[in-house]
């Protein structure tokens, strides 16, 4: 959820066409990176033995922090060449179709599903494989 929601503001963020609206929208866009961040690494950490904790560790902050050399130049490309609004609302779009890929298989490997509840109030549900 919070990988979905980074993505989604990032995009607005993007797409914004007033530097009100920008401001307003980086403040969830900025909650909800900081949230997926320690949602990821704590999921590293307590999934993993802790024999094994600290090479885990380690690639996982190669992963999270060593790409940026990669993707920065190439952002940094598509900022120059059509704008900087274009290469936040790309990573965006790019972000949320990675993040709903890797539910889309989450759900598929674990056999449960979503359900939304309209009324009284939204609420989004995870249903487990048996569940009614």
């Amino acid at each position: 959820g919070a990988a979905i929601g980074c993505a989604v503001f990032g995009t607005l963020v993007g797409l914004a066409p007033a530097y009100w609206l920008v401001v307003t929208l980086l403040l969830p866009a900025g909650f909800f990176m900081i949230y997926f961040a320690q949602a990821a690494n704590q999921r590293v950490q307590l999934g993993v033995d802790a024999s094994f904790r600290g090479r885990v560790m380690a690639l996982w902050v190669l992963v999270f922090l060593g790409t940026n050399p990669v993707g920065a130049p190439l952002i940094g490309w598509v900022a120059e060449t059509y704008g900087a609004g274009a290469s936040i609302w790309a990573g965006g779009l790019i972000s949320l179709t990675a993040a709903l890929l890797a539910l889309a298989w989450q759900l598929r490997r674990s056999g449960a599903r979503l359900r939304m509840r309209v009324l009284p109030m939204p609420r989004f549900y995870v249903v487990s494989p048996g569940a009614k």
